[in-house]
C-alpha cells in the first residue's frame, strides 16, 4: 500500500514538454551543444545503446492558472545532469530501473524542481547531459525514454509516504516486543484501510495516527548520528570518462540536499575525485569547496583513492597518504584522522603501522562483512598490526 497506493499519489501529471535530442559516442560539452543537430523523440522510443552520450532539450509553457510548486519528471533510462541557461550543473538524474538492491531504497532520482527554470511568459526550456547507462553500466529499458514530464507535487502525501515507510521498518525493531508490535501492527492496519478505500478525512485521520507514534520518545541510551555519503568507484564497469560525469551528477544532488535541508552533512572520500570535479564542473566545484569549509561536507579517508591495499606495495600505500593528506591540507586547509576503505576486498598486515606513522588513528571499512564462510564478530575493535601497531576499526552493521 505505502509503495503501490500512496507513493503515486505524490505525483500529478500537469503536462507533456516537447522533447528533442542530439546524440554522440562521447560526451559534448555544455558550449559545444548549440554546435549539435537536434530531433525530436517521443516518450517509450529508445534513444541511446550502451555508454552512448546526448543532450535532451525539453521545452514547454507553463499556463497562470497551474500550480505554483512544479516538478520534472525526467526518466530516459540512464543517468543525466540538469544545466540551467549560464551552464551550471544543478541536478543529477539516475533512471528508475536498475539492477540495484531494492531493499535499501528506490534507486531513481526522477524529479526536479521547475520553478526557477520558468520565464515571466510561462515558457521554460532546459538542458540535460545523458548517458545511456544505470548506475552500474548496465543499459536498461532498451535505452527508451520512460518519462520526461511536468508534474505537481503534494507535499502531505509525500511526508506521510516517508513517515509510513519509517512505522513499518520499526515493525522488525519490535519482534520481540510482542506488545509494541501488535499495538503499531494494528495501527498499521487500520491506515491501510483508511488510504486503500479512501475514506473521508483519511488524510488527516493517518496522520493523528502516525503522530501519536512519531511522537514517543526512546528508551534507548543510545544517540544516533547519519552522514550521507556516495560511494564511487572510480574505475569499475564503465569508461572512465563517465566516472567523471557520474561526479559531477553526484555532487550536483550533494548541492542540492545541502541547500534543501540545512541540517545535512554529507562525507568524501578520495582526493581524485576532487581534482576531476575542479577540471570538469568549476562552478559546481567552487559550491563543493565552500561546504567543506562551512563543515557540511566532511573530508573522509587519508588516501589518494580507495586504494587496493594486497597488490600494493608498502611505498605505493604511503604515498596514497602522503598526497592525499597533502592535497586536503593544501586545497581545503583540512587534516583527516581516518582511513576510509570500505570495498576493499583484504587488507594487509602491516596497514595499522602505515597509518599510525602517516599520522592518522582510525579505520572504517565494511567489506569484512562480505564473507561467505567466516562471520566477523566484531563492529568497533582494535586492530593490531604485525609490528604491534593499533588502531581503532568500525565496521558497519
Amino acid at each position: 500500500m505505502i509503495h503501490h497506493v500512496l507513493k503515486n499519489k505524490i505525483y500529478t501529471p500537469i503536462m507533456q514538454p516537447k522533447i528533442s535530442y542530439a546524440k554522440t559516442k562521447e560526451p559534448v560539452s555544455f558550449a559545444h551543444k548549440k554546435d549539435l543537430d537536434f530531433k525530436s523523440i517521443e516518450v517509450n522510443e529508445p534513444w541511446g545503446d550502451l555508454f552512448d552520450c546526448a543532450w535532451f532539450r525539453i521545452a514547454g509553457h507553463i499556463e497562470k492558472t497551474q500550480k505554483d510548486d512544479l516538478y520534472l519528471k525526467f526518466d530516459v533510462s540512464g543517468e543525466a545532469l540538469l544545466f540551467n541557461e549560464n551552464g551550471d550543473a544543478v541536478k543529477g538524474f539516475t533512471n528508475g530501473s536498475s539492477v540495484f538492491d531494492r531493499k535499501h531504497g528506490e534507486p531513481g532520482k526522477l524529479y526536479y524542481k521547475l520553478n526557477s527554470l520558468i520565464k515571466d511568459d510561462g515558457s521554460f526550456e532546459c538542458y540535460l547531459d545523458a548517458g545511456a547507462n544505470d548506475l552500474f553500466g548496465n543499459l536498461q529499458d532498451q535505452g527508451k525514454i520512460i518519462a520526461v514530464e511536468v508534474v505537481s507535487k503534494n507535499e502531505n502525501y509525500n511526508q506521510l509516504y516517508f513517515d509510513l515507510s519509517t512505522l513499518f521498518d520499526m515493525l522488525t525493531v519490535f519482534e520481540d516486543n510482542k506488545e509494541q508490535f501488535d499495538k503499531l501492527f494494528y495501527d498499521l492496519k487500520e491506515i491501510y484501510y483508511l488510504v486503500i478505500y479512501n475514506k473521508p478525512d483519511w488524510l488527516k485521520e493517518t496522520k493523528k495516527i502516525v503522530d501519536v507514534w512519531l511522537a514517543k520518545s526512546t528508551t534507548s541510551p543510545l544517540k544516533i548520528y547519519a552522514t550521507g555519503h556516495a560511494h564511487m568507484d572510480l574505475a569499475w564497469l564503465w569508461p572512465i570518462r563517465e566516472t567523471k560525469r557520474k561526479i559531477g551528477r553526484t555532487i550536483s544532488n550533494v548541492i542540492y540536499l545541502l541547500e534543501t535541508y540545512p541540517d545535512f552533512i554529507f562525507g568524501i572520500s578520495q582526493p581524485q575525485q576532487m581534482v576531476w570535479l575542479e577540471e570538469e564542473y568549476p562552478t559546481l566545484f567552487k559550491k563543493f569547496a565552500y561546504y567543506i569549509e562551512q563543515g557540511r561536507i566532511e573530508l573522509q579517508g587519508g588516501m589518494w583513492v580507495e586504494a587496493d591495499t594486497n597488490l600494493s606495495g608498502g611505498e605505493s600505500l604511503i604515498r596514497q597518504f602522503y598526497y592525499g593528506m597533502d592535497y586536503y591540507k593544501t586545497k581545503f586547509n583540512k587534516t583527516v584522522d581516518n582511513l576510509w576503505l570500505p570495498d576493499v576486498f583484504g587488507y594487509n598486515g602491516n596497514l595499522p603501522q602505515i597509518i599510525k606513522k602517516c599520522g592518522l588513528s582510525n579505520f572504517m571499512t565494511i567489506k569484512l562483512s562480505w564473507s561467505l564462510v567466516n562471520r566477523f564478530p566484531y563492529h568497533s575493535f582494535n586492530w593490531e598490526g604485525i609490528d604491534d601497531s593499533k588502531v581503532i576499526c568500525h565496521m558497519p552493521p
